[in-house]
């Protein structure tokens, strides 16, 4: 039985070129990307008082190594001025700097298919629809 969290949600986005250029089947993409997805997921707990901010997404990107360890994480270049000015958003990426430092070592992941993988950007997002 999967675990819904109302605290906030996390999405991974993955480019479909870089499945489609490595020959990946649909099924095993999704599967791959839930999966990654469900790890950080443990991890992220979204600031209180964000929950009712549609605009609160905040994009990471992250290097991973062959054995599945966060080796890089940085803030995706088009968040670091707001992540200067806004208070509320800083709160929310450094929550989401925190998530994946948290559970900086992804499971389960094929080792033929690490350049798919190693490099992901993984948005987190503390809108909670009511």
């Amino acid at each position: 039985m999967k675990l819904i969290r109302l605290i906030g949600h996390l999405f991974l986005v993955i480019a479909i070129v870089t499945y489609a250029s490595h020959g990946m089947a649909a099924n095993s993409q999704s599967e791959l990307v839930d999966d990654i997805r469900q790890q950080f997921e443990q991890c992220w707990v979204a600031p209180k008082n964000t929950a009712d901010d549609i605009t609160l997404k905040v994009a990471l990107i992250i290097k991973l190594s062959k054995k599945g360890k966060v080796t890089d994480i940085k803030l995706a270049s088009r968040h670091i001025e707001r992540y200067k000015k806004d208070s509320k958003f800083r709160l929310v990426a450094n929550a989401a700097l925190n998530a994946v430092k948290k559970c900086n070592h992804v499971k389960g992941l094929p080792l033929d298919k690490y350049d798919v993988w190693k490099d992901l950007e993984l948005t987190f997002d503390a809108y909670t629809p009511k």
